[in-house]
Formats: C-alpha cells, structure tokens, sequence
C-alpha cells in the first residue's frame, strides 16, 4: 500500500477483548456499529484494535495500525503519529512553533545590532579595564566554552557567541563583571560607572593628585551615556 502524501485526518480504538468477557452487550454494539474495514489494517491485512484513520490523495479513507503508518508513511505522517496528532493538527504546531523562533531570531537579530552598536562604542573601556588587570582567573572552569579576546599584552577576558551573534561574557571581579557587562553589550549602573572612572584615574596618579582628579574628569565626559 503506497502511503506516500496520504494524510491522517484520525484515529480511533476498538473495545478489546477484555470489554466482551465484562460487558458483552457494549462490546458487541461497539462492534456492530463499527464501519467496514475496522478490525484489520489495510496494508497488511493484521487485526487491529487502535486504527490510524488515513486518506489518500485521490480521496479514499484506509484503516491501517500504527506500525504500519509509521513503516509506509512519509516523514510528515510520521512526524503527526509521534504526536498523536492528525496531520492538519500537526502542520498548524508546525506552523506556530516555526513562526515563534522566526520571531524569536527576529528580536535577537534587533537586539544584536543594539549589542553590537553599544560593544563597539565602548570597547576602548573594556581595552583599558582589561589593561588595569594584572591576572585573570583563565583557570576555573567557569571559563570552559568560551573564547579568549587577547586586549593588552597578555590580558585576556572570555566571552562566548551564538549562532545569531549575540554575546554573553563571564566576570568574577568587579572589573571582570564590568567588562561582561560592557562586551554583552548591557548597560551598567551610574555608581558602577563612577568607580570605572576612578579606577581609571588611578593609573594617572594617586587619588586627590592633580592628575588624578584631571583624568577623572576626562573619564566621567568620555563615559557619558554608559549607564543608559
């Protein structure tokens, strides 16, 4: 029997033989009123109690089992049976879930680009954080499956990217979850900006020295916008 583009539009079981033994009159009424071809599979001629209900495409309905459909049917009818599914039902699930992750890849899409725009704007911030780091803790496994971005001299911070592009980054330290932040292209919090700016400062002299509080300044301008 050629199965092929034939679409389950059911399916249905019939009272076992158990029903008779309790209940003979139900089992024999089940029965009786059963429509022809019940009880056997079209294709390969096996009783049958649970029947797939399959119409092929010049319209004729055939009672075949389930072994039978998921053996002689194509890839859709197996895909419906899997679910229980009648192939109507199971294209319109198709069709909702492939509409869902075309509208999720959608919104990453746009949230990538945002990402991106804001990891490109502030990457000289993450070039001299990394920079301020004399060690970073490569060794935990916290670390594994992620790639290594060599900034300054050895310095490395790890980050990971999917499919779509969008990043997400792994920090312990104040400074290591700052640059997360920053490279996953989130915003950070005005306080947190205010200490990246005196971290920063630091390298230009001690905190309250003229150089200090000059690079300070020039941090807090460059930095605007970083919290929002």
């Amino acid at each position: 029997m050629n199965l092929s583009n034939a679409r389950i539009v059911g399916y249905f079981s019939m009272p076992s033989a158990s029903l008779a033994e309790a209940n003979p009159d139900a089992y024999n009424n089940a029965w009786k009123g059963a429509a022809h071809g019940t009880g056997t599979c079209a294709n390969c001629g096996m009783g049958i109690l649970h029947h797939v209900v399959v119409m092929t495409p010049n319209g004729e309905k055939h009672f075949v089992g389930q072994d039978c459909a998921e053996r002689v049917g194509d890839t859709r009818m197996r895909e419906a049976l899997k679910s229980g599914l009648t192939s109507e039902q199971a294209e319109s699930k198709k069709a909702i879930l492939e509409a869902k992750i075309l509208k999720e890849q959608e919104a990453t899409r746009a949230l990538v680009v945002v990402q991106n725009a804001r990891v490109k704007k502030w990457f000289w911030v993450i070039e001299e954080l990394v920079g301020c780091r004399k060690t970073w803790q490569t060794s935990q496994p916290d670390y594994t499956g992620y790639y290594g971005v060599v900034t300054q001299g050895n310095h490395r911070f790890f980050y990971n990217q999917d499919s779509l592009g969008q990043m997400t980054a792994y920090g312990n330290t104040f400074i290591e979850n700052i640059v997360a932040s920053l490279i996953s292209g989130h915003t950070i919090s005005e306080r947190a900006s205010q200490i990246v700016c005196e971290i920063l400062a630091k390298r230009h002299g001690r905190m309250g020295s003229k150089n200090y509080n000059t690079a300070f300044d020039d941090y807090s301008t460059r930095l605007e916008g970083i919290s929002s």
